[in-house]
């Protein structure tokens, strides 16, 4: 036996619990934020990027 492995968790299970369960709130840091860009806006980018990729398809494919 490891006698102090055992010491450890001896102490471990002793030891009294310091966390408040109120207290335990996620991190603003790994929120995520709100974003307020309508999904049209997105559509309307993918659509330009489509039509830039496929002008430049043909002019340098010509």
């Amino acid at each position: 036996m490891n006698t102090e492995r055992d010491n450890f968790y001896d102490w471990a299970k002793d030891k009294t619990d310091t966390t408040r369960a109120a207290d335990l709130r996620p991190s603003p840091v790994h929120r995520r934020p709100q974003h307020d860009a309508s999904p049209w806006k997105r559509l309307a980018l993918f659509a330009l990027l489509v039509v830039a990729l496929s002008v430049a398809y043909r002019v340098f494919n010509a």
